[in-house]
């Protein structure tokens, strides 16, 4: 599963044009088991799991206002909401 996240205004990635859209991809537990193996606090862990689940560097990440970045925590944390996917409740991901 994959979620498609819009943006009001674009955001800066290294080496590519401003982007309006980001594609997430749902976590495996290879990415979990690899982020909880990481150094850091849980916030240095959240980046490091949304930068393997975007394709986005932490860098880059490091760059969005906390208004971009709260709606990819809204997004990931949506991907674990086992009680929406059991009653078939999908999650905005729009501006």
């Amino acid at each position: 599963m994959e979620k498609t996240i819009s943006f009001d205004l674009p955001v800066e990635i290294t080496g590519e044009k401003p982007l309006d859209k980001i594609v997430m991809r749902e976590p495996k537990v290879a990415d979990m088991r690899a982020v909880d193996r990481m150094e850091g606090g849980e916030l240095d862990k959240e980046v490091a799991m949304i930068a393997r689940l975007t394709g986005i560097n932490i860098e880059d990440l490091d760059g969005f206002s906390a208004r971009q970045y709260r709606k990819l925590q809204k997004e990931y944390a949506a991907f674990f909401d086992v009680a929406g996917q059991e009653t078939g409740r999908k999650s905005g991901a729009s501006a």
